[in-house]
């Protein structure tokens, strides 16, 4: 306890006693800074003072604590693993712990996140009698994804000292991969799972589900010697399992002789970022499309029929557009050329809602197109565009008029309007439901 730089240590009961000077008055309010043995850094609390029945004193309100300690992590990465999870697209480590006893509770009781680098992170957490810390590496991209280590560490807590644990990644935990074609390429972004032997599942496996980088590189952590089975995929195509330990490198081959390649340019100049496939990443989308690196201009295209169509997205001049291409049917390892620059750029814009009524719950806030329906992309979905994040934003939404439907958690309708679409929109849910 300390007050005004007086400070005082509690006895076993948890009375404590100060001397102050100058005497405070009668009902007046004192702030205390309290800092229990578990933990690293002090709570202030205010308390009222009263006369001591014992001649002289005051007696000050008690003082009420949560029951928490905190947990000091210790993260210590070698550089070989930082480095290798960081080309994978990883960006950081979040750690979160639970109660060891309760092995199938999933709520953290603490949370926190630490750059891939050495590092300490404090958590304060409820005290139970000991602790289970989990780790995961978090890619810092739209199409993020979060492996779980396959290991924990557990520690018992006590309320008499601070406690600290170490999380230490090496590289006999570290499974490392390349993702090729059959000609020897890297494939970025492909695909890849590594099914890990699991007794806690009906099926005796455990997936894990990754998105190679931009070089097809990927990253599994995992119990050091343990024998796992990984398979990658691309454009519907899919590599053969392999059976490797935890702590080795493989090469997985995606046989995509029967896909045929586009090629993208620009008046003459290759086009070194774009996307093209099946579905858009422009169209209706809620964050800006994370367009992959292609050095050649190339990029392998999924299996198509006549009646299918792609999207092409690729930047130009500062913005982002996005076209769907009427191909014919694809044939095996032939290379489409496509000049962008005589594509029809249509006029697209960003939609801003604005959530300015208080808490609605959840809620569904849709965009569907009255006029011109030549302007909505085929193949999309007709109903329109669907928002229930936050910021709350639509992109790629065409000029026209539009219908805009509020919805509540149960799908009832809170409100119906009709927008022109000409430029970048916000729209604020406290007009459009009229309050």
């Amino acid at each position: 306890m300390s007050i005004a730089g007086v400070v005082a240590l509690t006895d076993a009961r948890g009375n404590y006693q100060l001397t102050l000077e100058p005497r405070v008055a009668d009902g007046a309010k004192l702030e205390i800074a309290v800092t229990p043995r578990c933990w690293t850094e002090p709570e202030t609390r205010q308390v009222a003072v009263a006369p001591d029945p014992e001649p002289g004193g005051w007696r000050c309100d008690p003082v009420r604590l949560p029951n928490v300690i905190d947990l000091v992590v210790n993260v210590r990465i070698v550089t070989a693993v930082a480095a290798a999870l960081a080309s994978g697209g990883f960006g950081r480590l979040q750690l979160v712990a639970t109660d060891a006893r309760k092995e199938v509770d999933l709520q953290p009781a603490g949370l926190a996140e630490v750059p891939l680098a050495d590092g300490d992170a404090v958590m304060r957490v409820k005290y139970v009698p000991a602790v289970r810390i989990g780790a995961a590496a978090v890619q810092s991209r739209e199409w993020a994804r979060t492996q779980w280590l396959q290991q924990h560490w557990i520690m018992p807590l006590t309320r008499d000292d601070v406690t600290s644990i170490e999380v230490r990644l090496s590289s006999d935990q570290m499974l490392r991969g390349i993702v090729l074609d059959h000609e020897g390429r890297c494939i970025p972004r492909a695909r890849v799972e590594v099914i890990e032997p699991s007794p806690l599942t009906a099926t005796g496996e455990s997936p894990t589900l990754l998105v190679a980088s931009d070089d097809g590189e990927f990253v599994y952590l995992g119990a050091p010697g343990t024998v796992v089975q990984v398979t990658a995929s691309h454009v519907g195509a899919t590599a053969g399992r392999q059976s490797v330990r935890v702590g080795e490198i493989c090469y997985l081959t995606v046989d995509l002789s029967k896909h045929a390649r586009i090629r993208v340019t620009s008046g003459g100049a290759i086009v070194d970022r774009f996307e093209c496939g099946k579905h858009p990443s422009l169209f209706g989308r809620h964050e800006d499309p994370d367009l992959t690196p292609r050095a050649t201009g190339t990029c392998w295209l999924p299996e198509t029929n006549t009646e299918e169509r792609l999207f092409l997205t690729w930047p130009e001049s500062g913005r982002v557009y996005e076209q769907q291409l009427a191909l014919e049917k694809s044939e095996p390892d032939r290379v489409i050329e496509i000049d962008a620059g005589r594509l029809s750029k249509l006029a697209t814009h960003e939609v801003r809602i604005e959530a300015d009524v208080g808490d609605l719950g959840r809620w569904r806030f849709t965009l569907t197109l009255v006029d011109p329906l030549s302007a909505l992309p085929k193949g999309s979905r007709q109903k329109g565009f669907f928002s229930t994040r936050v910021p709350h934003r639509l992109l790629g939404v065409p000029t026209g008029r539009y219908q805009v439907r509020l919805e509540g958690q149960n799908g009832d309708e809170l409100a119906k309007s009709t927008i022109d679409v000409s430029g970048d929109t916000v729209v604020s849910l406290r007009n459009l439901m009229g309050r």
